[in-house]
């Protein structure tokens, strides 16, 4: 699922991978249902009673797949999530093709999407 994440300061233990612990914190916590693909991919999301968005705390969390860097659980966190079904915006980032954010295969661009 294309998503932004935007953190509200600069504590740690924050990475550039960290939107992908987000992402399992709060389907593993929230109410939100995820619909997977046959690849194993996320397709699409829905929220209880029809809703387009969530916010609430996110427990603290062992990751698995994206350990803290400073060990042990990532601690509680208040999150937020909306679901846009149309928006006009401009993205400007660096794009990688794999997971790592190492600088290895990275483009910068910028995307204008009405």
């Amino acid at each position: 699922i294309p998503h932004v994440t935007v953190i509200a300061d600069q504590t740690g233990p924050y990475t550039a991978v960290y939107s992908n612990v987000l992402w399992q914190r709060l389907i593993e916590s929230s109410s939100i249902t995820v619909t997977y693909g046959s690849d194993s991919k996320p397709l699409h999301l829905s929220f209880p009673s029809g809703s387009t968005e969530w916010s609430g705390v996110l427990p603290a969390y062992n990751s698995t797949q994206y350990p803290n860097p400073d060990g042990g659980p990532y601690p509680s966190t208040y999150g937020f999530i909306q679901i846009y079904e149309q928006f006009d915006v401009v993205f400007e980032a660096v794009c990688c093709v794999n997971y790592l954010w190492n600088g290895v295969d990275c483009e910068t661009f910028r995307k204008s999407i009405d």
